[in-house]
């Protein structure tokens, strides 16, 4: 894929462009090896989740169009055994009923009530915060890729972005409880990421857009928090994106994936040392956020 700028990329062909990436600079964090033999990312219901809300959020028009709910047919009154009774049961009648709706909307991608659900109590929310809806859903392009040269790597880049206005990158983030975004915001370094991503496209058109972050729960009542990306963290994000994608250019030449280094002696952090009541390290799993 030759550098450059390019819309209505399918998801499944931007992945198989062989460019580093934010994932993989993740992954390098972690160490060269985790990179080396990182697995197929699996699929999970947090992931899903995502993926439908960036969906419905970032086309919010194409919602009822590009998705549909599998009735229950087995609700319906004229559900009955071969006898005639009324039957809540998946009958051979509901079965056919199914087959013939799938038929009907095969064009469509099914999803279960409460994603749909999900997926325009989030549109909507993200509609009702102007700044949210200025981001995502105004004038731009959504899901656009930017494939660049990196001058002092030398590796090929590339990014998936959400959103692209005419001033701003957009990024939309989804999470359990926004009072525990930043912690995610540091930990899985959306700093470093947007810095990445606005540093790629200035490099193909010379302009250096605004990096935001609109984040949403994803349960009810869908809160919604939206602002752009501090200056200081972006130069922060951008040293550690070049120091990563130094490393990474580095294993290529010599085809060397080292593991994390080893400590010089096991040792509790600071952060342990002053007690359980001061713990200020989370994982967000698929539905709470875990202290540890």
């Amino acid at each position: 894929m030759k550098p450059g700028i390019y819309f209505d990329l399918a998801w499944d062909d931007y992945a198989a462009i062989d460019a580093a990436n934010n994932g993989s600079l993740s992954q390098i964090r972690r160490s060269p090896r985790h990179l080396r033999f990182a697995p197929p990312g699996d699929d999970t219901p947090s992931k899903r989740k995502g993926r439908l809300a960036h969906a419905a959020i970032l086309e919010p028009l194409d919602v009822l169009r590009r998705y549909v709910v599998l009735p229950d047919f087995a609700s319906d009154e004229r559900n009955q055994t071969g006898d005639g009774r009324r039957s809540s049961a998946r009958t051979a009648w509901v079965r056919e009923q199914e087959q013939l709706f799938r038929v009907m909307q095969a064009e469509k991608l099914f999803v279960a009530q409460d994603e749909l659900d999900m997926m325009l109590g989030m549109a909507a929310a993200v509609a009702s915060v102007d700044a949210a809806r200025d981001i995502l859903q105004q004038a731009g392009r959504s899901e656009v890729t930017i494939v660049w040269q990196d001058h002092e790597s030398g590796l090929l880049c590339k990014a998936r972005i959400d959103r692209l206005g005419p001033q701003t990158i957009g990024d939309l983030k989804t999470c359990i409880d926004l009072r525990w975004f930043l912690h995610s915001y540091r930990d899985h370094g959306y700093y470093r990421q947007m810095a990445f991503y606005a540093d790629g496209y200035a490099a193909l058109t010379g302009h250096q857009l605004t990096p935001w972050i609109v984040a949403i729960e994803r349960t009810p009542p869908y809160c919604v928090q939206v602002a752009p990306v501090h200056s200081d963290d972006l130069a922060q994000g951008r040293q550690e994106y070049r120091q990563l994608l130094a490393v990474y250019a580095d294993c290529k030449r010599t085809d060397e994936w080292p593991g994390p280094p080893s400590p010089e002696s096991w040792r509790l952090p600071d952060w342990a040392r002053r007690g359980k009541d001061e713990v200020t390290h989370f994982v967000e799993t698929d539905t709470e956020i875990v202290a540890i």
